[in-house]
């Protein structure tokens, strides 16, 4: 009970359902990675608003955030990251936070994949 208590506390500090750019919150930032196969190389880093994606072959993608909403449950943090490219469309980037010893992130549409926090470069 404690234990659920901390995390949510942890979360709640995360400002959810913020709609500005107050950053990615601290334990969010870093590079992630899996273990699933069909994403061997690649990975992601999150700034404080920036996120970089390896794409392969030594390659990465660098873009600045243009928004970051938050929405908290019990257990998680739906993070919504918008970004705009050069040609100026604006992607999303959705993923699930789950904090806690072992953090992990989940993307929305592949809720299956996790992703975990490495102390490996990216580039």
């Amino acid at each position: 009970m404690v234990l659920r208590g901390i995390v949510v506390l942890a979360v709640l500090g995360m400002g959810c359902g913020s709609s500005d750019l107050g950053g990615i919150p601290e334990q969010v930032r870093g590079v992630w990675v899996t273990d699933e196969g069909r994403y061997q190389g690649r990975g992601f880093q999150l700034e404080e608003d920036v996120v970089i994606f390896a794409i392969g072959g030594g390659r990465v993608t660098v873009h600045r955030l243009q928004a970051i909403d938050t929405t908290c449950t019990d257990d998680q943090t739906l993070f919504e990251l918008r970004y705009r490219l050069g040609t100026g469309h604006v992607y999303a980037f959705d993923f699930y936070f789950h904090d806690g010893p072992d953090p992990v992130i989940r993307f929305k549409h592949q809720p299956e994949i996790e992703w975990r926090k490495t102390d490996r470069t990216l580039y």
